[in-house]
């Protein structure tokens, strides 16, 4: 056969094609072929994620699966794939938690009253040691909600507070299990970063569930990297200490129901999105700020911030953010030269401030904004052209203004007071009246 048609036969995928890794396994198989275009070699496993990819044609238009066992491994780029009517499936594997105390599995207790949704599972008597699931995940078996799994932001000895909330009631058979597909070293080369996806084409994106990205091994290098293509990584981890820069990147990519934990730096790191979500994620231990956006459009669902130096930091970006959670550290959040449209918003125990406004338009579209032990539920606002804008009706805690050239606008609620304002030039702006106030 002429070489042309060779290399035109496999340039593309033939048929669907499904892959399996193990640690068991071999890279070069002579039973298997060179390059893959279709069937089923579950069978005979790949040694590392990299090689399997590397087997396989750029040019993908049929299923693609490919299942990773437990064990250790070293990182791999996928980069430069034409994924044209498929999205193509990665998968790791989870085994049950043994917990320091208490149990790995049950049957809930029905939660807080009346039960239902819920963002809480309660196991009485359980006897967990507090925040020893933090980061891991709980797997609905049987019963309501049955088939999700959702990350754990932390626990105490009998409750579970989960990411997002998910039908609990007391036929919810549960087990609390971690990700066992580790990765713990980047591919070496140009690439810093331990799990790469790259330049991909294609309406469709892969799916990447159950991995783990652990101990950045160098300066700068990161758990999971989308850059120039979507990814949607899926009950991943990433474990980034000491050296992790940014646990998550993307550019024009997803980062769905991901967890990162132990983070030197930052969490998540979203520049040059449109249209990007961070849903059901969470990030714990951040050394710097636990979300990141710059210069970017787009929606955020679900977010959590626990213990982070900073919980969101909004830059050149347009975004709108529904029940977001951010718990312990120094500030809360911080908006530069951007527009921050948020809803049910808790910000928790934050020892400098809760908001720090620079030239930003910061709005509270609807439901609570609340929190408790903070040092001060305030905004500390620079810059020219702050405003904050409230339309809802919903309970609110006032805030305090500090700093200069301040702007808050209300829709004829009482949400300030005299003494919020500061003498050096903040002022308010009533929207149903149009009166503005200005102390001096």
């Amino acid at each position: 056969m002429p070489a042309s048609l060779l290399r035109a036969l496999y340039a593309e995928s033939r048929g669907n094609i499904a892959l399996a890794v193990d640690v068991a396994g071999l890279d070069v198989d002579p039973t298997r072929p060179a390059r893959i275009v279709q069937g089923d070699y579950s069978a005979k496993p790949f040694a590392t994620p990299q090689a399997a990819f590397d087997a396989l044609p750029k040019r993908m238009q049929h299923a693609l699966i490919v299942n990773i066992g437990a064990g250790t491994f070293p990182g791999f780029v996928v980069s430069g794939f034409d994924f044209l009517n498929v999205s193509p499936q990665i998968t790791g594997t989870r085994a049950t938690f043994t917990p320091a105390t208490g149990p790995s599995s049950g049957t809930a207790t029905v939660g807080p009253p009346p039960g239902g949704l819920s963002g809480q599972l309660v196991l009485t008597g359980a006897g967990w040691t507090p925040d020893d699931l933090a980061g891991k995940f709980l797997n609905v078996i049987a019963g309501a909600s049955a088939g999700y799994v959702v990350p754990i932001k932390s626990n105490t000895s009998d409750t579970i507070n989960l990411a997002y909330p998910i039908w609990i009631m007391s036929d919810s058979q549960f087990v609390i299990e971690d990700v066992v597909t580790v990765f713990n070293t980047n591919p070496g080369g140009s690439w810093y970063d331990i799990v790469t996806f790259s330049d991909n084409t294609g309406i469709n994106y892969p799916t990447v569930r159950n991995l783990k990205a652990t101990g950045a091994p160098s300066p700068y290098s990161g758990g999971f990297v989308a850059f120039g293509c979507s990814v949607d990584f899926r009950t991943c981890v990433a474990d980034t200490t000491p050296y992790g820069f940014f646990a998550v990147t993307a550019m024009y990519g997803l980062a769905s129901y991901c967890v990162t934990i132990n983070t030197t730096y930052y969490a998540f790191f979203y520049s040059g999105n449109r249209g990007s979500y961070v849903t059901g994620s969470l990030a714990r231990n951040c050394g710097f700020t636990g979300l990141l956006v710059q210069d970017g459009l787009g929606s955020f669902d679900a977010f959590h911030g626990i213990n982070c130096t900073t919980g969101m930091e909004i830059n050149d970006a347009n975004f709108d953010g529904n029940f977001l959670n951010l718990d312990g550290g120094s500030t809360g959040v911080k908006v530069v030269n951007a527009r921050l449209s948020m809803a049910h918003t808790y910000v928790a125990n934050m020892t400098v401030k809760t908001f720090d406004l620079d030239a930003c338009s910061l709005v509270r579209r609807t439901g609570w904004w609340s929190g408790l032990g903070n040092a001060g539920w305030g905004m500390d606002v620079s810059g020219v052209g702050n405003s904050f804008v409230d339309k809802s009706a919903a309970p609110f805690t006032a805030p305090t203004l500090a700093g200069t050239l301040g702007e808050v606008t209300v829709d004829g609620v009482n949400a300030l007071l005299w003494t919020d304002l500061d003498a050096l030039g903040d002022y308010a702006v009533d929207e149903s009246t149009g009166a503005r106030i200005v102390k001096r």
